[in-house]
């Protein structure tokens, strides 16, 4: 039987071994604590010496921006004045030659000169000294008259290029507007333009705007906004080019489109008496070149001038504006007299609703009778006072009347021009004039509060236009009838009765009056039933207006002649 082999056995540590285990695991726990020590601390430093890294990169950032604040004025200023030097780097030496002196000479100066010497030396040689030109100095060289003009508020070299991109007339221009003095080192020219006198639209002190030329045209402005700048257009159609000075509520010297404009071939803006200014869009495309008007152009080269007609100019506006205010008491006290007169006739009162009464005919336009004279401002008349309740009726005879399709004038017209013009004649409720004052250039029926018939452009009109009837002719009696009970407005031209208007709320037709827009010197005869009527109402339950009579004046929403 074979034996099992012999257990081994595990051999017993040394004792040097057991000790050296011993040693490490003492060291490795007193390193423990001190590694972590270590760690922590550089930490710290690492994290105390980025943030000192970081405020001073911050500070040094800030150094940085201070000094490039102070740099870039003053670079900005040497580079404003660095034409001079251009100047002087062209030739260096011509200061010398003035005197006889030459660089072969030897004697002159001991080692090249520097740009800035050599500006130096020309400056004070040619006796401009401190930066300005002296009375006294008498030199006619490049160096006292290029730097003299120079220094003293015009950029020889500037204007040169100028002249190089943009050609002679614009600095023809650029030369009318300058000032006639130049000024002092550091100080600002002297403002310069001109005054627009004759032309109410464009009246005024227009100031050259020096930051805002144009392709080297200067652009001018005045108090109220208009501008005034150089305008060139080749026009396909007459393969004409047209150069003209235009003016306009906005600078828009790309387009040809402006309020007036002024031609001139020469460059310069034409000055003088009887100036002619062309009115409307001016396209130069249209065969009608537009409205003339005249004016007067001055020229103001100094501030001096400048600052008196804007001072004149404004006094004049004041007068002109007390004289307005004076001339519309006095219209609206003649305005309450033909009212009033009206009255004492035993008439229902016509009076204007809408227009100015101090530019237009209104002041004597409506007669005791009711004749209405219509001015060329498009004005309307009415009776607020006198309002329909349930069915009313007037009749209206056209005195004077010239529509759309005429081309030959009456033979017994003698007036200055056309006889006739826009007309709008029906009804108006009681909201009517307060609207319409908002609202210049309307009349009755161009709003909701209104209803009017047109037989010169053969329309009816409330709240915009729809074609209707037929044209109306000198001559002509037309019939005007409300019927608020039934939501109608009904017309008649000499006796033929039709209804344009119905299916009115009857909330919208309670207090029509009568109501008339007119202008171009337009005349018609009113009869409100004070005499015989020509026609007639539609049938006898439409009351005159003078058999309904005027209301109580603190009802009626009337906004003058009482």
């Amino acid at each position: 039987m074979a034996q099992p082999p012999p257990k081994r056995h595990k051999p017993a540590a040394a004792p040097h071994q057991q000790t050296h285990v011993d040693e490490i695991a003492a060291l490795d726990a007193q390193l423990a604590p001190l590694k972590g020590q270590a760690q922590d601390e550089l930490e710290r430093k690492r994290g105390e010496m980025e943030r000192r890294h970081a405020e001073e990169r911050a500070a040094l950032g800030q150094e940085q921006a201070e000094l490039d604040g102070r740099i870039a004025p003053l670079q900005a200023q040497r580079d404003r004045l660095g034409g001079y030097l251009q100047l002087v780097a062209r030739d260096m030496w011509p200061a010398f030659r003035i005197h006889g002196w030459s660089p072969a000479d030897g004697d002159v100066c001991d080692s090249p000169l520097t740009l800035l010497e050599a500006a130096r030396q020309r400056l004070a040689i040619a006796g401009i000294g401190n930066a300005r030109l002296g009375a006294a100095s008498g030199l006619s060289s490049d160096i006292a008259g290029v730097v003299g003009r120079h220094i003293r508020g015009f950029d020889l070299f500037a204007e040169g290029a100028k002249l190089e991109k943009h050609g002679q007339a614009a600095g023809i221009a650029r030369q009318q507007f300058r000032p006639r003095q130049l000024p002092a080192a550091g100080e600002e020219p002297e403002a310069t333009g001109f005054l627009l006198d004759g032309n109410r639209a464009f009246d005024g002190v227009y100031r050259l705007q020096p930051d805002m030329e144009h392709e080297g045209w200067p652009v001018l402005r005045n108090a109220n906004g208009t501008y005034c700048y150089r305008h060139r257009y080749t026009c396909p159609k007459h393969y004409t080019r047209e150069d003209r000075w235009q003016l306009n509520h906005e600078l828009a010297p790309d387009t040809h489109f402006c309020q007036a404009h002024l031609r001139s071939d020469q460059g310069a803006l034409p000055v003088g008496e009887a100036q002619v200014l062309q009115g409307g869009v001016g396209d130069p495309d249209a065969d009608d070149p537009g409205t003339e008007m005249y004016a007067t152009i001055t020229l103001l080269a100094t501030e001096a001038e400048v600052v008196a007609a804007e001072r004149g100019f404004e006094d004049g506006r004041r007068q002109q504006e007390a004289e307005a205010r004076s001339t519309h008491a006095a219209a609206l006290d003649e305005e309450r007299k033909q009212a009033d007169a009206q009255r004492q006739a035993g008439r229902v009162a016509l009076h204007r609703i809408c227009g100015s009464p101090s530019t237009s005919s209104s002041v004597s336009a409506v007669s005791v009778e009711h004749q209405i004279a219509f001015g060329h401002d498009f004005e309307s008349f009415g009776s607020p006072a006198c309002r329909v309740l349930t069915r009313g009726f007037y009749e209206v005879t056209l005195v004077h009347f010239y529509n759309d399709e005429q081309t030959i004038l009456p033979e017994d017209w003698a007036g200055p021009g056309p006889p006739g013009g826009c007309a709008q004649f029906g009804w108006a409720n009681g909201i009517f004039e307060r609207h319409l004052l908002e609202f210049l250039g309307q009349g009755v029926g161009d709003d909701m509060h209104s209803w009017a018939i047109d037989g010169g452009r053969r329309k009816k009109w409330h709240c915009g236009s729809h074609a209707f009837g037929d044209l109306w002719a000198q001559g002509d009696v037309l019939g005007f009838a409300a019927d608020c009970e039934n939501g109608r407005i009904l017309f008649a031209r000499n006796g033929v009765w039709s209804t344009p208007f119905e299916g009115i709320e009857p909330a919208r037709m309670a207090g029509l009056y009568p109501a008339l827009s007119g202008e171009a010197t337009l005349e018609v005869h009113v009869n409100f039933g004070d005499r015989e009527f020509v026609h007639g109402p539609p049938d006898a339950s439409f009351l005159s207006m003078h058999a309904i009579g005027e209301q109580p004046a603190e009802t009626s929403s009337s906004s003058g002649g009482g």
